[in-house]
């Protein structure tokens, strides 16, 4: 059950975008997202505009009131070639096993000049 996570975030001023296996992303009351190690221990950090864009992709299903932080379209930004622009793969549409499936783009259908340099 997710809700005492939840909770436990809320009372630290914090809400729970994702909870992964490794680490917690969160929005701060100041609106950065922040990546929280929950297995190693490393302090928190800012997360990346990649992990900042998929975690918020991620959680607009749940809080659609986040569509506000989600950044513009980067003028270098291409189409997806995973998912042809449209944020969710191709693969989600082949068993309902993968529904829970975010694209590497996060959702967003495309991929920054930086992204691609990264691979």
């Amino acid at each position: 059950m997710i809700a005492p996570f939840v909770r436990g975030r809320a009372l630290a001023g914090q809400l729970l975008l994702v909870r992964d296996l490794t680490s917690d992303v969160v929005v701060a009351a100041n609106g950065d997202v922040i990546v929280i190690d929950t297995e190693e221990g490393h302090p928190p950090r800012l997360a990346t505009e990649h992990e900042r864009r998929i975690s918020l992709f991620r959680a607009i299903e749940h809080y659609p009131e986040l569509l506000s932080f989600l950044p513009q379209r980067p003028a270098d930004a291409v189409v997806c070639a995973h998912c042809s622009g449209t944020g969710i793969p191709l693969a989600r549409f082949a068993s309902a096993e993968l529904r829970h499936l975010v694209c590497w783009c996060g959702g967003a259908g495309l991929i920054t000049a930086e992204e691609r340099e990264q691979g």
